[in-house]
């Protein structure tokens, strides 16, 4: 829930676009993957437990863009849908990035 931020102009949201990269370089253990104007992902991890992350970056009707970060781990699910064992480590990394995202980033007007 805190890992969004909203920027109204171009160059308000290009400067927040360059923070996000910066700040899923400096979370993610594996390199970026892909990068363009609305999606930044880095690659999956070959072990289970290590978090890897990616960026959406869209813009509503009314021209407000949300750029949402994202986390995930190999193996943080079972099967079934259910928590598996690495789940309490792989939310432990993912936490941490959520909830320093706004904080560094910023949010712009």
């Amino acid at each position: 829930e805190q890992a969004w931020v909203t920027c109204s102009s171009r160059a308000a949201c290009d400067q927040i676009w360059n923070s996000t990269r910066l700040y899923v370089q400096l979370y993610s253990r594996t390199p970026i993957n892909c990068l363009n104007d609305s999606l930044i992902e880095t690659e999956v991890p070959h072990e289970s437990g290590i978090a890897y992350f990616w960026a959406e970056r869209t813009t509503d009707v009314s021209g407000t863009t949300t750029i949402r970060l994202k986390g995930m781990c190999r193996g943080m699910y079972a099967s079934n849908g259910d928590p598996a064992w690495t789940y309490g480590i792989c939310a432990n990394q993912i936490r941490r990035a959520e909830m320093g995202f706004r904080g560094v980033v910023g949010e712009v007007q």
